[in-house]
């Protein structure tokens, strides 16, 4: 299979079709069909060997934001479109370190995340990024590796990028252990690289929170000669013992063919193609194998760290998160004293802004209320609560710190923002129909507590009254689109109960149910009663109207 690789893609320097700049060297984008092996060694011994294809990718060389070739192409969302590529694979920039919806190229989001752990500009010059690509669109990427060095080609710093499959991701800047090199090949060290960091990141529902992890990495261009990948990454548990290794290893380099006809790409798509999806399903058999077979302790997963990277907002949460920013603007405008609110929710969803209330009579704000989401899952969480001060309490001031999905700092002015029920009238809500009633009446009833990230210890039956929450109440007197969030909450709530919280899965049922009406309407026709051809032909119309109630 190697000698067909690289029969089928010609190691030749790489045809510059998008302005790249001089590379130092080795440097400049390449292909690296890597072997990876998963050896774990306890608590039961298993092996998982695979295979993947990672690119490398220049960052930080004058003009090497854009390359697009046969095979790869490089870039963001937004660049020339005479630049974007035809490549099956491609390296986007949004993918890496803070996501966010801004299409700023890798060096500046490099630059931004340096900067946020105090390494300045001038402490490195060029890096080069190992990771896995978007395949025909399909992205999954368990680990990225950014290399960084000196103007002088010496390996300064790495950043380890985590990702599982919750879409979650965790950051990690390392630094050589220098007292613990190993050999030397061409008078260079073979391994440069050894760091240690505490697990933070949940990947594997069969691992502790308190492993941590260790990394020997070999610089890919320690060699004039050639460029190679060899990095391993241990997992120890608390006591120090080794529990799994992972290595990525690659065995040669393919530069990417000057000239490529439609059967190299062929060759090259059946090659590759299914890579990633093949992996996500070994992964998902495997873990059903260790718990039902092997029967291995599982693990309750926590949210990703303050400082890790949340999953991308799902379409429930964008909406949700709209209601929210208009609640929480209400909420500011009608404070007791002058107070600003900066609100800052997730990178995926929007844009920071800041809310503020001020009295002639008393002056300008002096409180100041941050409120910074750190997972879109808040606003799922949220709109579970009946009461607000309840919700802000539970996720995100009196709880521990790796379950907190908001982080509010002064608390205290709190006091001042009126964030009980209100009790009042509007014109929306004198002029509601029956209808309209009927359905936040349902969503009362349907409104549950959410799903506890851990075990908690209390478990006491909560007998206050629950009446509409704060926020329903707010989007039900002054929001024209109340349907919408009461049809949002109504679906979120019944999944909750009966689908362990899958929006998807209430989907499917009602979907199942839509098709048994129109099968049972198929059915009835060679009856011979019309009352009964009747109510057939319409009973999916008859579901539509009762579902459009509410």
């Amino acid at each position: 299979m190697k000698q067909q690789l690289r029969r089928s893609l010609e190691t030749k320097p790489f045809e510059i079709t998008a302005p790249l700049g001089q590379h130092e060297g080795n440097l400049r984008p390449a292909l690296f069909p890597c072997h990876t092996t998963h050896s774990q060694f306890f608590p039961k011994r298993r092996s998982l060997p695979s295979s993947y294809l990672l690119p490398g990718v220049v960052v930080g060389l004058k003009d090497n934001h854009w390359y697009h070739g046969s095979f790869l192409s490089i870039g963001t969302l937004l660049q020339p479109s005479g630049l974007r590529g035809s490549g099956c694979s491609f390296v986007q920039s949004s993918d890496y370190l803070e996501r966010s919806t801004a299409q700023t190229d890798r060096k500046t989001r490099l630059s931004q995340y340096l900067q946020s752990q105090g390494v300045l500009d001038d402490a490195w010059h060029h890096a080069y990024l190992v990771t896995a690509p978007r395949f025909l669109g399909y992205s999954f990427n368990p680990v990225s590796f950014w290399y960084i060095y000196t103007a002088d080609c010496e390996l300064k710093m790495m950043i380890l990028e985590i990702n599982n499959t919750f879409g979650e991701g965790g950051i990690h800047l390392l630094k050589p252990d220098m007292d613990e090199q190993g050999g030397f090949e061409d008078g260079k060290p073979t391994i440069l690289f050894t760091d240690d960091w505490q697990k933070d990141l949940h990947i594997s529902p069969f691992s502790s929170h308190e492993d941590s992890y260790s990394l020997m990495v070999v610089d890919p261009f320690r060699s004039e000669a050639f460029s190679q990948v060899d990095n391993i990454i241990i997992l120890k548990s608390l006591q120090g013992h080794t529990k799994l290794v992972t290595r990525v290893f690659s065995e040669f380099t393919l530069n990417e063919p000057s000239a490529a006809t439609a059967l190299d790409g062929l060759n090259f798509i059946m090659r590759w193609w299914s890579v990633g999806i093949v992996t996500f399903l070994r992964i998902l058999k495997e873990a059903c194998e260790l718990f039902i077979k092997r029967k291995l302790k599982d693990f309750l997963r926590l949210e990703v760290a303050p400082d890790g990277v949340p999953r991308d907002a799902t379409a429930t949460e964008q909406l949700l998160e709209t209601f929210f920013r208009r609640y929480l603007q209400h909420v500011v405008h009608h404070a007791r004293k002058p107070v600003k609110v900066i609100y800052r929710p997730p990178p995926s969803v929007g844009q920071a802004q800041e809310f503020e209330y001020w009295d002639a009579a008393k002056g300008n704000a002096t409180d100041i209320l941050e409120i910074t989401v750190l997972n879109p899952v808040f606003y799922s969480r949220f709109i579970r609560y009946t009461h607000t001060s309840e919700a802000l309490d539970r996720e995100g001031i009196f709880t521990d710190e790796r379950k907190k999905t908001v982080r509010i700092s002064n608390p205290q002015f709190f006091s001042g923002l009126p964030l009980g029920h209100w009790h009042e009238e509007t014109e929306n809500s004198r002029a509601m129909s029956f209808t309209n009633r009927l359905g936040w009446e349902v969503l009362r009833r349907l409104r549950c507590p959410p799903a506890d990230s851990a075990a908690r210890i209390d478990q006491c039956e909560d007998i206050r009254a629950k009446p509409l929450a704060p926020l329903d109440e707010h989007v039900q007197q002054r929001c024209g689109d109340s349907k919408s969030y009461r049809q949002c909450l109504i679906k979120s709530f019944l999944a909750q109960r009966f689908t362990g919280g899958f929006t998807e899965l209430v989907e499917l049922l009602e979907l199942a149910f839509r098709v048994c009406l129109v099968a049972g309407g198929f059915a009835t026709t060679n009856s011979t009663s019309l009352l009964t051809k009747t109510v057939a032909a319409s009973s999916i119309h008859a579901w539509s109207l009762v579902k459009s109630l509410f």
